[in-house]
């Protein structure tokens, strides 16, 4: 027994590193394509704009994760006086930038209603302040809706399998306006956001649909291969963000359902195991977005071969500089 925990411990914490490493090596790439590139600075586009926040809230989200895996599976099983404070910011940044994640994901798709309805099917809306605004709002309500986890979250000791783990939970002291804030969680964060998704999408897809029968003339025209790229790109999107959010969303809504009768061993490896898909969305979201562009391989070529010359010249200027040095 105690080697299939072994062997799920260490599992687990390579699963969480591999998925850790691949988010923010893309998710970096895209904030620096997106910050160096010089058509984005000169004409930033609303698009580009939630890109950079979506892609920053996800970093912060997988560092958090990240963070979390190694304090819980290399717990010592002692509560020390600074765990507590610990306990409730890490959880409170995490589950923040998961929420602000999502509702970038909603912004993006009205983005793209907005720009089909205004006949621009394949290019972005310019940005404006009104879409900084917009961000700020997205930022400052997912920070408001999990204030009460900086006043209610606590560390406890579980044990399991011989062995004591130094765990974060929510102490209320009410069960009913406990039940009340989950059920308006999933609400707010999966079911909301899902049917707002679906909806913009399908208005979408309906354009691309017209787009694509419009062109039936011309197989090789390039607008109908663009048109069903770019419905594929939602098909995944939605797919995407029903696997990665429905099962945590699940655990989080049956643990105010079954209440204090579901078994902790059970409850914290169904919580771990779905901690897995919501820390993969913050890797899908660089890949659907971004890398099935072809625009955006081309600027990231280019961005990194620039980093590579601006490197290999500082090195060879080093060089010169030392050998004038030693002679």
């Amino acid at each position: 027994m105690d080697g299939m925990v072994y062997f799920f411990r260490v599992s687990y914490l390579l699963v969480i590193m591999i998925l850790f490493v691949y988010g923010l090596l893309g998710n970096i790439l895209v904030l620096t394509v997106g910050l160096s590139s010089r058509s984005s600075r000169k004409h930033r586009s609303y698009f580009s704009f939630l890109i950079l926040n979506l892609c920053t809230s996800d970093i912060i989200s997988l560092c958090v994760i990240v963070f979390e895996t190694w304090r819980l599976i290399f717990s010592d099983g002692k509560a020390w006086r600074t765990d507590h404070v610990m306990c409730r910011w890490y959880s409170y940044v995490m589950y923040s930038s998961m929420l602000s994640s999502v509702y970038f994901l909603v912004a993006l798709s009205f983005e793209r209603v907005i720009s089909h309805r205004e006949n621009q099917y394949f290019t972005n809306i310019v940005f404006n302040q009104r879409h900084k605004l917009i961000v700020f709002c997205i930022w400052g309500c997912s920070a408001l809706f999990y204030l009460p986890m900086l006043l209610l979250y606590n560390v406890d000791i579980l044990v399991l399998s011989n062995r004591n783990y130094t765990i974060c939970y929510d102490e209320w002291s009410d069960g009913t306006l406990r039940a009340s804030y989950y059920i308006a969680s999933f609400v707010l964060t999966f079911l909301l956001p899902l049917t707002l998704m679906a909806f913009n999408y399908s208005r979408v897809l309906l354009v691309i649909r017209r787009v694509i029968l419009s062109a039936e003339r011309f197989p090789s025209h390039p607008l109908r291969s663009s048109a069903r790229r770019l419905s594929t790109i939602i098909i995944l999107l939605v797919a995407a963000f029903i696997i990665c959010w429905m099962p945590l969303n699940i655990v989080n809504l049956a643990s105010v359902i079954v209440g204090t009768s579901i078994d902790a061993r059970t409850f914290l490896t169904a919580y771990m195991i779905t901690t897995i898909f919501a820390c993969s969305n913050s890797c899908v979201n660089p890949t659907i977005y971004i890398f099935l562009s072809a625009k955006f391989r081309r600027n990231a070529k280019r961005t990194i071969l620039t980093i590579a010359r601006r490197i290999s010249y500082r090195c060879r200027s080093y060089r010169y500089y030392l050998v004038y040095r030693i002679k």
